[in-house]
């Protein structure tokens, strides 16, 4: 398989997992908003410890 092909489907691979993920959080916490859904993809992505240090203001917000 050529090079452009699998990058391409990589990238392809890669948008679907991200709508998955943006999906679940959505069926778990339906009464979020568009940027509570970013805060807890961002948190599950890199940890509380990460995103403290990243964005301080942002675990004020963040709900379990």
């Amino acid at each position: 398989m050529p090079i452009e092909r699998r990058v391409a489907e990589w990238e392809a691979f890669n948008e679907a997992l991200a709508e998955m993920e943006d999906l679940a959080v959505r069926r778990r916490h339906p009464e979020f908003d568009d940027r509570q859904v970013f805060r807890q993809l961002v948190r599950q992505r890199y940890g509380d410890e990460l995103v403290a240090l990243a964005w301080p203001s942002l675990m004020d917000c963040i709900h379990d």
